[in-house]
């Protein structure tokens, strides 16, 4: 048996928003044949789907549920982090270089973490 990793789903109030910030902001692809909105939002990364779900109305008051970060590799760094300021998200920790390339930590609009690099080649 082969087992794929396919997607990470967010609990969220605002479905579309966080579309549409992953979309403008990371270049993420909409997926709206997939999607149900305002129930739930999809989009494509490289690697896998990001969904993004309506809280129930059951759930109002309940913690969101905790998430350490995604990660996401980009090609350009400074580019991905200007389109993050212009689409409503901010900078955790500034660009860092590392042994390995470039990093910094991002937040969505809902204050989800995103750690963005670029690995230096040879």
């Amino acid at each position: 048996m082969r087992v794929k990793f396919d997607s990470i789903t967010y609990a969220t109030n605002a479905p579309e928003q966080l579309r549409d910030f992953y979309v403008n902001a990371l270049n993420c692809e909409n997926l709206p044949e997939l999607s149900e909105p305002p129930g739930f939002c999809i989009v494509q990364t490289s690697a896998c789907k990001l969904i993004f779900q309506q809280l129930a109305g059951n759930e109002v008051g309940m913690q969101k549920p905790a998430m350490l970060e995604i990660g996401m590799e980009v090609s350009d760094i400074q580019l991905a982090r200007q389109n993050i300021l212009a689409n409503g998200g901010s900078i955790i920790n500034d660009e860092q270089q590392m042994g390995w390339g470039q990093a910094f930590t991002a937040a969505d609009p809902e204050g989800n973490p995103i750690n963005i690099y670029k690995f230096s080649h040879s």
